[in-house]
């Protein structure tokens, strides 16, 4: 396909109000880069306004999303995260992969709250005509990264499920890779089925380049990369979506044959990592206070308390699960419940996440040795849980000793009151 060049470079760093937004750390006027300054100039020549065009063809099955020979739309859809940086527009071309220009990326981070800077690249534009979120067609992502650096790095790369506003969006991450020192070409195969249960795969919202804080403030003091053609890579069958069931009130009963393999863990280390299964109740030698099976936690202890590990209900169960359908004007006639057996004295939480910051979390002790009903009333909840849920999670906290601790789940529900 033609795409056109724009000869002038763009300074991110001071002139794009959009990346400024999304939580940029500024160079100081008095601690400019000369690549900085060279954008100046460039933004005032007359030659900013030209374009020329250049040839270049995509692979069959290939989709490059972002080249960075445009401002629009490749720069100016860049998000930048976490105070990350420094972005800008590089026209030496021993670090180009193809065309004329690439993006020069000096990530940083937040300097007190150590946050890890990141990126996203949007999979769709109204405004620009294109949209290529729905990854149930996509089979991989790649892009081109040049580690300046003479030493290996890490770059984390992942999907977007959800973008909430300019500072929040959902990550869920794919593979960390090793960047040598210089060119490296990284792919992305895509796990449909683990990402049917974590996200919308028919919606992904972008994909997410992420890298270590770099412990400066100074953008001269940052680690250097250059990325180049972005692309996706396209399935000859697309990819079938899992189709939920529920009976009416139903959350997640653990009596439908997709449930077997529904729940996800969060906040956990290898050392910690409990186990969820969906076993029948009889061979527990109880009863289910719903149907015949249940959900059975087995969780480990850790030499160091520093989590809060849990098992999920994933966010795109909650969403299908008709809750959300209930009017903000009923709500207040509504509960979750859900049922919990312990067989030892144990603390657990039920967080109900939204998609931004939003939550709800309660505290309770079930009753050893026969099953306790814990609920929330709807009227406590925030409403960006019922807007856009995310997650809910059972999670209890990391003890140091080795002893396994048993409590089984079932029945999470929302209902009317009586």
């Amino acid at each position: 396909m033609k795409k056109k060049v724009f000869l002038a470079i763009v300074s991110l760093l001071l002139a794009s109000m959009s990346l400024s937004a999304c939580g940029t750390q500024q160079t100081p006027p008095n601690e400019q880069t000369d690549q900085t300054k060279q954008n100046e100039q460039l933004m005032q020549n007359e030659s900013f306004e030209q374009t020329e065009e250049i040839e270049q063809t995509e692979q069959p099955g290939q989709i490059v999303l972002y080249n960075f020979e445009q401002f629009e739309p490749d720069f100016q859809l860049m998000r930048l995260q976490n105070e990350f940086g420094a972005v800008n527009v590089n026209l030496d071309m021993n670090y180009v992969k193809s065309g004329k220009t690439s993006a020069k990326l000096q990530p940083i981070g937040g300097y007190a709250s150590k946050s890890d800077p990141y990126f996203y690249l949007q999979t769709f534009s109204t405004r620009f005509g294109y949209d290529h979120s729905d990854f149930t067609k996509i089979e991989s992502f790649s892009a081109w990264i040049y580690n300046a650096q003479e030493d290996a790095r890490t770059v984390d790369l992942g999907v977007i499920g959800e973008i909430v506003n300019t500072t929040t969006c959902t990550r869920f991450l794919c593979h960390c890779y090793e960047l040598q020192s210089g060119w490296n070409h990284v792919t992305v195969q895509l796990d449909h089925s683990e990402l049917d249960l974590l996200l919308d795969i028919s919606n992904v919202r972008g994909i997410y380049f992420g890298f270590a804080n770099a412990g400066t403030r100074f953008v001269e003091e940052a680690p250097v990369y250059y990325i180049d053609d972005v692309s996706l890579h396209t399935l000859k069958t697309p990819f079938e979506k899992r189709e939920y069931q529920f009976e009416e009130g139903e959350i997640a009963n653990f009596e439908w044959a997709y449930q077997a393999d529904i729940m996800r863990y969060k906040n956990t280390k290898p050392t910690s990592m409990p186990e969820a299964s969906v076993v029948q109740a009889a061979e527990e030698e109880m009863s289910a206070p719903k149907g015949e099976r249940i959900l059975k936690v087995v969780t480990r202890g850790d030499e160091v308390v520093d989590r809060w590990p849990g098992v999920c209900i994933p966010q795109p169960v909650m969403k299908a699960s008709g809750f959300t359908k209930i009017p903000a004007e009923q709500r207040g006639e509504y509960v979750f419940r859900f049922d919990v057996y312990s067989t030892v004295p144990l603390k657990l939480w039920a967080t109900m996440y939204a998609q931004s910051e939003a939550q709800k979390k309660i505290e309770f002790t079930p009753t050893v040795g026969e099953w306790t009903t814990v609920e929330i009333p709807f009227g406590e909840v925030d409403e960006d849980i019922f807007e856009s849920p995310a997650e809910w999670m059972i999670s209890w906290a990391d003890y140091n000793d080795a002893e396994e601790k048993v409590f089984y789940l079932d029945n999470f529900r929302y209902e009317r009151l009586s």
